[in-house]
């Protein structure tokens, strides 16, 4: 069966039914799945995908041409910068120490996923940042703060690799090699990339 997505007055498109609050500011071109959810407050960028049952909150932040497995809820307090990639199944934690009886009154923690990082199916993201074109691993529950350009995997996340920043069309994510004076590259595209105090930036 063909659904046709309706076309919003305010400009984005969606397959109904959805709940979104004349408050909530969302970009030109974004496309929202059946069943999602938008508060007042929240605010989405332009030509960003969001599946089937995803929800954002008051004071979540998302960039331009994001997308969203289904089933994701975006808190209070995250902000997901450009370009950002969250699979399905991804948890965001905003309160540290959460009591039934004792609600924070608005005062979350914060996360933010910096431009062109990826989140892997099930992982767990706390308040942390997630650098740029940092890739979580399946699973991965993340309570440090994750450097640009690194793949970390686990339970608590750790770092096992640098990764490019392109997606080359394969199984896996192209691993940086570098030399002893701290110059490297991507072995399938030959992106250079600079290590400098255990930092990667790209040349």
């Amino acid at each position: 069966m063909n659904i046709v997505p309706i076309e919003d007055s305010r400009g984005f498109r969606y397959i109904p039914p959805v709940n979104v609050d004349d408050e909530a500011e969302i970009g030109q071109g974004t496309f929202l799945g059946p069943f999602t959810q938008v508060a007042s407050g929240a605010r989405i960028g332009r030509q960003c995908t969001l599946g089937q049952g995803c929800m954002v909150l008051r004071g979540a932040v998302i960039g331009d041409h994001v997308k969203i497995q289904f089933g994701v809820a975006v808190w209070n307090g995250v902000t997901l910068e450009n370009g950002v990639f969250v699979a399905q199944g991804t948890t965001f934690v905003n309160d540290n120490t959460p009591r039934s009886l004792e609600p924070k009154g608005g005062k979350f923690v914060q996360t933010l996923v910096k431009e062109g990082a990826t989140l892997g199916a099930g992982c767990r993201i706390g308040a942390v940042t997630i650098g740029r074109y940092a890739v979580v691993g399946m699973g991965a529950v993340v309570t440090r703060n994750v450097k640009d350009f690194s793949l970390v995997v686990g339970a608590p996340a750790r770092h096992v690799a640098w990764v490019c920043k392109r997606n080359h069309g394969e199984q896996r994510f192209a691993h940086l090699v570098f030399e002893t004076s701290g110059v490297g590259c991507c072995p399938t595209c030959g992106q250079g990339y600079q290590m400098k105090d255990g930092l990667v930036t790209e040349l």
